[in-house]
């Protein structure tokens, strides 16, 4: 049988073990509280990078949508500016190319009609029906006009030759006779009208050449004021 100091040395050994393992427990649950402790401000770092990494992205985007934005209302300014310009230079073109037009085809035609004959107050109307087979364009840089045919086809010559507007308004007068004073109409009273100098109307429709030549010193515009002058003086002479 065990003695009485064996026991207490037993004793003593087993009160040391559960004091060891007591201490050994609490270090152990301080170093579990330590990295529980420790996990825990890892995580609450990671969140807050986290945070800031959102918060970045979201002003990149913001910076780039904003940048999008001013670089879409910097083109569409450009381009507004673009087609105003573009808009102005069509007009510029278009009334350049109707005073072309103007210059080269229907004072010309007018101009060709007086010196085939046709009938002053009936010129207005014939370049009316043929300024439509009168093409006016520019090629190379220069202004190019062309003699079309009703269909709208390129007209010839009877030489075989691209025909000229006096070889248009020839074939037209003769296709249309109505167009034209009376045969040997020299100032019979058909026409009587106003003057330029000592030229009437009646002489001047009578007489191609005559009227070719006053329209090229005086120009077409002193020819129709002769006539709207003369249709006047006809008017009132018919009221008398």
């Amino acid at each position: 049988m065990p003695t009485v100091e064996e026991l207490q040395a037993q004793l003593d050994d087993l009160n040391k073990k559960y004091t060891d393992e007591v201490e050994n427990a609490k270090k152990q649950r301080q170093r579990a509280q330590q990295a529980e402790s420790r996990l825990g401000e890892v995580e609450e770092s990671l969140k807050e990078f986290q945070d800031r990494i959102a918060a970045q992205e979201a002003e990149a985007e913001r910076k780039l949508l904003e940048g999008k934005g001013q670089y879409e209302e910097a083109m569409a300014s450009l381009r507004s500016e673009k087609d105003k310009a573009l808009q102005s230079k069509d007009a510029e073109i278009e009334a350049l190319s109707s005073s072309l037009y103007r210059e080269l085809g229907t004072n010309r035609l007018t101009a060709a009609l007086g010196e085939a004959g046709v009938k002053s107050e009936l010129i207005a109307q014939a370049t009316k029906l043929l300024s439509g087979q009168i093409k006016v364009s520019v090629k190379d840089g220069k202004p190019v006009v062309q003699v079309l045919d009703e269909d709208g086809s390129p007209l010839n010559a009877e030489n075989g030759a691209a025909a000229t507007m006096q070889d248009l308004v020839g074939r037209w007068a003769q296709s249309n006779p109505h167009f034209l004073p009376p045969s040997g109409d020299t100032g019979s009273g058909a026409h009587k009208g106003g003057k330029t100098g000592n030229v009437t109307l009646a002489e001047l429709d009578a007489n191609a050449s005559a009227k070719a030549k006053f329209i090229k010193e005086h120009g077409v515009d002193a020819y129709l004021k002769l006539a709207e002058e003369a249709k006047q003086k006809a008017a009132e002479t018919a009221k008398e």
